[in-house]
């Protein structure tokens, strides 16, 4: 019944209709299938590595977390009825009663518990650093032991990486969850998912949804076009100068989204073996030179040229933190450091690192190829699959690199996102110290200089008229669970 009113609600009051026609007013009624894009490949569906749109597109589809972020930033519980402060190091976590995974099998506080122990050691688990420790003490009860007073707990207990699995494991060949969909069949280009009547919140309407991988922009508004999809991240490609063939809707996400220029290790220490095609050159070690060269960006040249949604340009981690910076003065620095004693013609060579599965990365390189270029810095692009990516970007075998990282309704879990993509133990000893504060992230990132945000932008979905109830949340993901066709 709740499900039922959020979703009616949703389908009259949460979009703003392309055409400036209204939704159609009917009942949410079961059934039917719906074809949407996956925003970049997929390398991992495990809740605690998951790092890209696509796959934290899925995470929220098929797991289920202690508590939930709604789309107005408001936490509400998931798989838990409430949380309860014993003393300031010591929490206990109750769990709705009749749980179950898409299998059938209960989930019970000994899955959360492990979920929580497992996730919590490994690098993209960076978000639950306060735990230091989790267990059952009764099927429906976890304790949890905390590094810190965490007034933010039920937040953390929000994120991706809390998700829960059975026993706690890594998912591998068979994806179990308790999410509202389950898996049916996954390849390179497709995920196929379908309701899961076990659903604790209540079964989604749609009986199938079809995500979909496109290799370009025009595939992707393409298939909407033709009707092959319902949902568009870059309809605008297809129907700029005139309408979309299908009735269109737009919902947009906040402004959280953000894509960054990360400075890596470079290729100065001898055990980083460069890889092939990679310029012999690369970016000293140098903060004033990551500084100097950060500083000389145009953002907002770059927001305006390479991004189709909603987008500001960034003076900080987070959207309307920080200042401009002096970009003529930037300018003269990175004069003054690649001179270095031999001239003002000096240049330097060095590689920018992409994740070939996201096009629209490769349109915000060709602007920083251009902007760098006018400065002395001649850039290779280096695009590689997302698996290469995501380990190149771990190890820090890069120059530099475009990311995209996930916005949060908390502003100092989105500033320290941004951090933990490049340096998640960094993120964790902040974390595990004091709740997450704006400030202290931009203090830590400034003082090493280990990124440079470009530009926060938002979702935004181009969608059939009569599929109701879609909304994007504060991460960029676009939630299907509450999705119907009204007839």
């Amino acid at each position: 019944m709740r499900r039922l009113l959020i979703t009616w609600l949703l389908g009259l009051l949460g979009v703003t209709p392309a055409s400036g026609s209204a939704r159609a007013e009917a009942r949410p009624g079961y059934g039917g299938v719906a074809v949407g894009p996956l925003g970049s490949r997929v390398y991992t569906i495990d809740p605690a590595q998951a790092t890209r749109p696509g796959e934290l597109t899925l995470v929220a589809l098929v797991f289920d977390a202690p508590f939930a972020v709604d789309a107005a930033s408001r936490v509400r519980p998931r798989l838990a009825v409430g949380l309860e402060t014993i003393d300031a190091l010591r929490a206990r976590l109750v769990l709705r009663p009749g749980l179950k995974f898409h299998d059938g099998k209960a989930l019970t506080a000994a899955d959360v518990a492990t979920s929580l122990q497992r996730a919590a050691r490994l690098p993209g688990g960076w978000t639950l650093a306060p735990i230091k420790a989790a267990r059952a003490i009764a099927d429906d009860t976890v304790e949890i032991e905390l590094t810190r007073p965490a007034p933010d707990l039920s937040l953390l207990l929000a994120s991706p990486a809390a998700s829960v699995t059975p026993g706690g494991q890594a998912p591998l060949h068979r994806v179990t969850g308790s999410g509202p969909f389950r898996f049916t069949e996954w390849d390179a280009r497709v995920v196929k998912l379908a309701a899961n009547p076990l659903c604790g919140e209540g079964r989604p309407f749609l009986d199938t949804l079809q995500l979909r991988y496109f290799g370009s922009r025009a595939e992707e508004a393409g298939s909407y076009e033709v009707g092959s999809s319902q949902i568009s991240l870059h309809g605008a490609t297809a129907f700029e100068g005139g309408a979309p063939k299908h009735r269109t809707v737009v919902v947009d996400g906040p402004r959280t989204v953000t894509s960054a220029l990360a400075f890596g290790r470079g290729f100065a220490d001898p055990a980083l073996v460069k890889p092939p095609g990679v310029p012999k050159s690369g970016l000293p070690d140098d903060p004033a030179l990551r500084r100097a060269i950060a500083g000389v960006i145009d953002r907002e040249r770059v927001r305006r040229l390479a991004v189709r949604q909603p987008a500001i340009a960034a003076t900080g981690l987070v959207p309307g933190a920080g200042k401009p910076v002096d970009r003529a003065r930037a300018r003269e620095d990175l004069a003054r450091l690649l001179a270095g004693g031999a001239g003002a013609a000096s240049r330097l060579r060095a590689s920018l690192l992409l994740d070939a599965s996201r096009f629209d990365d490769r349109d915000v390189a060709d602007k920083l190829l251009a902007d760098l270029s006018d400065v002395g810095i001649d850039l290779t692009v280096d695009a590689v699959d997302p698996k290469a990516f995501q380990e190149r970007l771990d190890s820090g075998r890069y120059d530099l690199a475009i990311i995209e990282v996930p916005g949060h309704a908390d502003p100092g879990l989105a500033a320290l996102a941004l951090l933990a993509a490049v340096d998640p133990r960094a993120a964790r000893g902040l974390l595990a110290r004091a709740p997450a504060d704006p400030v202290t992230v931009e203090r830590a990132v400034a003082e090493r200089v280990v990124l440079t945000p470009l530009f926060h932008r938002s979702v935004r979905a181009h969608l059939r008229a009569d599929l109701v109830g879609i909304t994007v949340d504060a991460a960029g993901r676009i939630d299907y669970a509450a999705a119907w066709w009204a007839k």
